[in-house]
């Protein structure tokens, strides 16, 4: 008989376990996972400091579908503080996150950009 619960308790656990994060996270924003399927471009990033703020565009490139990347975020993001605004955007403590897509054939590019405001950002 408990040969038979352990698959059950198995499968329950499977299907509440949150999402896992990604193990790599990009360079240029230390606590933004890079969603699976996707390889950051890290000669495509750009950072900006200023007194006023900052502003770091990140790149990705895979095979993975916008609705998969979209579900990852929408799961992964929040958990690190980030409240959705859209389906594109996020907001945590005075920052914004915003994502942008671009296909080329099977290929898809996200490019995310992290905006503060304020030098204590």
């Amino acid at each position: 008989m408990a040969h038979r619960l352990i698959p059950a308790l198995l499968a329950i656990l499977l299907v509440l376990a949150p999402p896992a994060v990604a193990d790599d996270y990009f360079a240029a924003i230390d606590d933004l996972p890079v969603a699976p399927g996707m390889t950051e471009d890290e000669n495509a990033s750009v950072v900006f400091d200023s007194p006023a703020g900052r502003i770091v565009t990140v790149v990705a490139t895979g095979n993975a579908q916008l609705a998969d990347l979209r579900t990852y975020y929408r799961s992964a993001l929040p958990a690190l503080g980030w409240d959705p605004q859209s389906a594109d955007a996020y907001v945590r403590e005075g920052a914004t996150l915003t994502f942008t897509y671009s296909r080329d054939g099977d290929r898809l590019t996200m490019r995310i950009r992290l905006a503060t405001s304020g030098a204590g950002n």
